[in-house]
């Protein structure tokens, strides 16, 4: 690892302890030198889904629901196909994190620690939109 990227994903449950690790994990490498990059990242919200999303909000106030639950976020979901484009720009959103731009940071030479990875995202998408 030392003259070449690597990608080290932990995936657990909340509270597992992973950023404990992840952490330890980073100082080490600091203390070895070696610069490391820390990632997290849910499916279907990522940096740039958010800022679309900010910017949709901005410029089209109540065009999409608001964050977090709300009676008008669970009214948008029950809506024909918005949970089937939701899940799939999610998966789309997990290809730009994880196959382009993780993959691209350890080409170059970087140290990615994922806290979460892919099965995470896979199991999250499950448990949100089961059908």
């Amino acid at each position: 690892m030392r003259t070449r990227g690597a990608l080290i994903a932990l995936s657990g449950v909340d509270y597992a302890g992973k950023s404990t690790q992840i952490e330890l994990l980073r100082r080490r490498f600091d203390e070895e030198g070696r610069k490391s990059r820390v990632t997290w990242f849910r499916p279907g919200y990522g940096p740039e889904l958010d800022a679309i999303r900010r910017t949709v909000r901005r410029l089209r106030p109540g065009a999409i629901p608001a964050p977090g639950r709300s009676a008008a976020r669970e009214a948008t979901f029950r809506r024909n196909g918005v949970g089937e484009a939701w899940v799939a720009m999610a998966c789309l959103d997990t290809l730009l994190q994880y196959a382009l731009k993780a993959r691209t940071r350890v080409l170059a030479g970087q140290l990615v620690i994922c806290d979460r990875f892919v099965s995470d995202g896979l199991i999250d998408l499950e448990l949100r939109f089961p059908e």
